[in-house]
C-alpha cells in the first residue's frame, strides 16, 4: 500500500479497509461519536469529512492501539502528537477513496493513517457502528457515482447569477442541487417571462456536464429554487 512517509515512520503502511472496522468500533466504545464538517469538507477538497468530539484522554485510545496490529500507523501517529486539540476524522475524495486519521485541530493538519476505494453498498454496510450514529441522514444519501459531479455543480452554483447574490446552494438527497435566492430579489416581469428559467437554462448550457442533468427553477412565497438533478 501507498506509504505517507511525511506522517507515518517508514516501516509502517498505511492501514486499510478491515482495520478501519477496528477504528471505529474502537471510538464508539469509548462514546465519542463522529458528525459532518463542512469547513474541512471545503479546506481538504473533500466530497464528505467528519470529525469526532476532541478527544478527551489520548492515552485511553493509545492503550487499546497498540494491541491492534492493523492499527499500527494509528497508534504511532497518535503517540507522537504534542497537541490536546485532537479528534478523529474520515473522509470521502473525488476518487470515491476513503481516508481516516487523526486531526489536529490547531493546525488544521489531517494525519491519514488509512485509506481505500469505497461505493455505495459499502456505506449501508457500516451504519451498524455507534460512532457514525449522528450520521444516518448523510451516509444514507452517498452516492459514490454521482458524488464528484454533484459537488463540482454545488460549488459551481455558488456563482452562477452573476447580477444576484445566492443565498446557498444545498446537496439534497443523493441527486439534487437546490440554489436558494430570495424571491423580492426579482421582479414580477422577471417571474412572467421566466427570465430565472431561461438564465439557468443558458447557464447549464455551456457546462461540460450538461447532458448528465435536467432542471428546473420552483417559486415559493419567499424565494426561488434553482434545482439541478443528476440523472441516474
Amino acid at each position: 500500500m501507498k506509504k505517507y512517509n511525511e506522517y507515518i515512520k517508514e516501516s509502517l503502511e498505511l492501514s486499510g479497509k478491515n482495520s478501519f472496522f477496528n477504528f471505529l468500533q474502537i471510538i464508539g466504545n469509548h462514546n465519542y461519536h463522529f458528525i459532518y464538517s463542512k469547513y474541512y469538507t471545503d479546506a481538504y477538497e473533500y466530497l464528505y469529512f467528519f470529525v469526532t468530539e476532541t478527544v478527551k484522554d489520548t492515552q485511553e485510545f493509545l492503550d487499546v492501539f497498540q494491541y491492534k496490529t492493523s492499527l499500527s500507523s494509528s497508534n504511532y501517529i497518535l503517540g507522537k502528537m504534542k497537541t490536546n486539540k485532537v479528534t478523529f476524522f474520515f473522509g470521502v475524495n473525488q476518487d470515491s477513496v476513503l481516508r481516516y486519521g487523526v486531526l489536529d485541530t490547531e493546525t488544521k493538519k489531517s494525519h491519514v493513517v488509512g485509506e481505500f476505494k469505497v461505493n455505495d453498498k459499502y456505506f449501508n454496510s457500516i451504519m451498524k457502528y455507534k460512532a457514525l450514529g449522528f450520521l444516518n441522514k448523510y451516509i444514507t444519501n452517498i452516492n459514490i457515482k454521482n458524488i464528484s459531479l454533484m459537488r463540482k455543480v454545488q460549488k459551481e452554483m455558488e456563482t452562477f447569477y452573476k447580477s444576484k447574490k445566492i443565498k446557498n446552494v444545498e446537496i439534497k438527497g443523493k441527486n439534487m442541487i437546490v440554489a436558494h435566492m430570495d424571491r423580492h430579489k426579482f421582479t414580477d416581469d422577471d417571474i412572467s417571462t421566466n427570465r430565472p428559467f431561461r438564465v439557468l437554462h443558458e447557464w447549464v448550457s455551456n457546462k461540460k456536464w450538461k447532458n448528465r442533468v435536467h432542471y428546473y427553477v420552483n417559486e415559493t412565497d419567499t424565494e426561488l429554487e434553482f434545482i439541478i438533478i443528476i440523472n441516474k
